[in-house]
């Protein structure tokens, strides 16, 4: 029944022995050897990329209207800008400008973290050029070394002026390392203000008093304030920051998340040093609570929202606008975003200094929608061909790259944790094993962090299969192909998952795979280069490509997934039924279809692509709670009329202008929901082993006996007795 608890895995019902249960506990029976990872610095920083960068469709170029081109000449490319700089349009960057350009601009421990050790890093990028473009000043600074010499042989200032610490707006696209371009005035303007509180502090009147004034500084304040819309991207951005500390011995990250310890990080924070704060919202409006937090936060010297755009679509306009009210009015501020669309044209209008600066790295003229990747979909004949058409993407892109990372999104975490499992049963299918990750929104926080800190570090042929908890900002170096089964939320939900491959100039593809009832969705994703790529084409490009050895299995695919599925818990596909049925039931209007349509398509589906011996049934009043009424059931489709919303559903929000406040973000709803109800991203966890969470195992490892219920995001046997499947997440 319908009603029944999603516990049970997806069976063997029929084909496979009892015994031979596939399915793996999402929580696993035994304690993991994991323990989570401190909250404060210095946090591991192995495999990460250096930052989080994403890609939106719709843009605001108005905003940029009145932008005042600078001059492309290479001897002016570090010019320091006037304080009442006013916004600029990327120009052409210079080729190959050096990081060792900017010695004697920023800290030389940071210049030491960025050239040396660490990260090792040559040519920066144009985000990256024009943000050190400021320094030193950007930060409180003055300038030394060659660049003081320089400054002055040029009769320029190599002093910070009154203002020179100026607000910013950045737009940049995807790949264009963002972090370290927001991280490093960051971390020198903490050095540079440490130094003036201390200056001013009344014990500092001696050296060993002033060590104290230093010491209680460094705990009682905070340097910046970094605001990101995940877990995963904050824990990126918190990895990044303690790489670029290597050489600052005393200084620390503190990382606020949701799914670590609430009195963990209590503890840590009052123990440690605030140098540098990275926080998710709803973590860090419930710390705001406890005085010592508050308190310190009283004190922020630089803000800076990562991915603003994202953070209001997800909802946080009310937490930011709370958090925004505890912050001191004097600070300094940064944006950074990817798109710059009405509302965040109205942030920074809002919440910035009247002369802050606009960095513009995204040419007018320049595509945002990843026109270097080439992107195809397929609007099925049947249900019946989904699994089988997804198979063959991922054997055409192991086929063509012999190092293939593929991440498939899915809807809704119960299609997650079905695909997932049905990619590591029918693994044998492919022309070499994959291995197989899952992150959706079910999975604890330390099972999610494993997950993408394997699929990151993967050197073997992997596939992430993953709800959109994995579609924005954060990095996964290396992503060959995307592949969305079924339409995304809105078309910049599209784009945001196309950029999670091709990243930093590098190859992908993108593959868009759709019902029948589906294919209307296309004419929502204007300006997208996608072309239409038939079954039939699909078919003959991999049986073209294919050695005679591995032809054998591909002819066979149809066949084994028609055999396969009817194997599936009914009672789960079932669960996987009312879940898309939840997701389509608002999207009629985007599909240019009908409720009808919705509901007879899925129901063909949960028999053709779920392997159910018939539909389910969905009563009167279930429909009604979804809206769709016996009148829409009853009523015509769309037909193919009418336009997409689009993206209109987040151009509600926006900041709220207090007249004592600068910058509160507006309280008004209306910019999306969370994935599935779930928690709002991940947090990285350490690499010590465990066992992975999922479903996928034919073997028998060890035996499992009770693997958690629908409330922790567990499945339980039907009949007890799980096999255990090998640890780590490789099949």
């Amino acid at each position: 029944m319908l009603s029944r608890s999603l516990a049970r895995a997806f069976l063997v019902r029929a084909a496979l022995p009892r015994r031979a249960i596939f399915a793996k506990a999402l929580t696993p029976s035994r304690p993991l050897p994991l323990t989570a990872p401190r909250l404060i610095a210095p946090i591991s920083i192995r495999g990460y990329a250096a930052e989080a960068v994403r890609q939106v469709e719709t843009e605001t170029d108005d905003f940029f209207a009145d932008s005042v081109p600078p001059t492309s000449s290479s001897t002016e490319a570090f010019a320091p800008a006037t304080p009442a700089a006013a916004s600029t349009s990327a120009p052409s960057a210079p080729a190959g400008v050096p990081f060792t350009s900017i010695k004697g601009r920023i800290d030389h421990d940071t210049f030491k973290a960025l050239t040396f050790k660490p990260f090792k890093l040559t040519a920066m990028s144009e985000v990256q050029r024009r943000v050190m473009d400021l320094m030193p000043f950007l930060a409180g600074g003055k300038m030394r070394g060659p660049a003081r010499e320089a400054a002055e042989a040029e009769g320029r200032s190599v002093e910070p002026e009154e203002g020179s610490r100026e607000d910013l707006l950045v737009k940049a696209k995807t790949g264009t390392g963002k972090t370290i371009a927001f991280l490093v005035p960051a971390l020198d303007a903490r050095i540079h203000n440490l130094e003036k509180l201390a200056d001013a502090h009344p014990l500092s009147d001696t050296k060993a008093k002033r060590g104290l004034a230093m010491r209680e500084l460094t705990r009682s304040t905070v340097g910046a304030l970094i605001i990101s819309p995940t877990r995963e991207l904050a824990t990126q951005i918190a990895n990044e920051a303690t790489k670029l500390c290597t050489w600052h011995k005393e200084f620390q990250v503190q990382l606020l998340v949701g799914g670590g310890s609430r009195m963990g990080q209590l503890r840590d924070w009052k123990r440690g040093r605030k140098d540098i704060v990275v926080a998710t919202p709803g973590r860090l409006k419930d710390l705001l609570d406890e005085p010592p937090v508050a308190d310190a936060i009283a004190t922020t010297d630089l803000l800076i929202l990562d991915e603003a755009d994202t953070l209001l679509e997800m909802g946080f306009a009310k937490e930011l606008n709370y958090i925004i009210d505890q912050l001191p009015k004097e600070r300094q501020t940064f944006l950074f975003s990817a798109t710059v669309s009405p509302q965040i044209a109205q942030i920074a209008r809002e919440s910035l200094k009247p002369k802050h600066q606009v960095i513009d790295c995204v040419p007018k003229n320049e595509s945002n929608t990843h026109a270097h990747i080439p992107q195809y979909y397929t609007v099925l004949d049947s249900a019946a061909q989904q699994v089988p058409h997804v198979l063959r993407i991922l054997a055409q892109d192991l086929i063509q790259k012999r190092d293939s990372k593929s991440i498939v999104f899915l809807n809704t975490t119960k299609q997650t944790m079905l695909f997932a499992t049905l990619l590591r049963e029918l693994n044998d299918l492919l022309p070499q094993r994959l291995a197989v990750h899952e992150i959706h929104s079910k999975l604890d926080q330390r099972q999610r962090s494993r997950a993408s800190e394997r699929f990151r570090r993967d050197r073997m042929p992997s596939v992430l299969v993953t709800s959109d908890v994995s579609a924005r900002g954060v990095d996964y170096p290396g992503v060959t192909r995307v592949i969305q089964i079924g339409i995304p939320s809105t078309p910049e939900q599209y784009i945001h998952r196309v950029g999670r491959t091709g990243r930093a100039g590098g190859e992908g593809r993108g593959d868009l795979v759709l019902l029948p009832w589906e294919g209307n969705y296309v004419k929502s994703l204007r300006g997208v280069p996608i072309k239409p790529v038939t079954v039939g084409d699909l078919q003959a490009d991999v049986a073209g490509t294919s050695t005679s050895m591995y032809l054998e299995r591909l002819e066979a695919m149809d066949q084994r997934v028609a055999e396969f599925l009817p194997t599936l818990d009914p009672e789960a596909v079932e669960e996987v039924f009312m879940s898309l049925l939840g997701f389509y039931a608002s999207k009629t209007e985007d599909l240019r279809v009908g409720h009808r349509d919705v509901l007879d398509g899925l129901k063909e589906w949960s028999v053709g692509g779920g392997g159910l011996d018939e539909a389910p049934h969905v009563s009167s009043n279930m429909l009604a709670k979804l809206g769709m009424s016996e009148r829409k059931l009853a009523g015509r489709s769309f037909g193919s009329g009418g336009g997409s919303r689009g993206g209109s559903r987040f151009g509600r929000g926006g900041f709220r202008g207090d007249s004592g406040s600068r910058g509160g973000f507006g309280s008004r709803s209306g910019f999306g929901s969370r994935e599935d109800g779930g928690s709002r991203g991940g947090y990285r966890s350490r690499e010590d082993g465990g066992s992975r969470s999922g479903f996928g195992s034919r073997d028998g490892f060890g035996s499992r006996d009770g693997f958690g219920s629908r409330d922790d995001g567990g499945f339980k046997p039907r009949d007890g007795g799980f096999r255990g499947g090998r640890a780590g997440g490789r099949y």
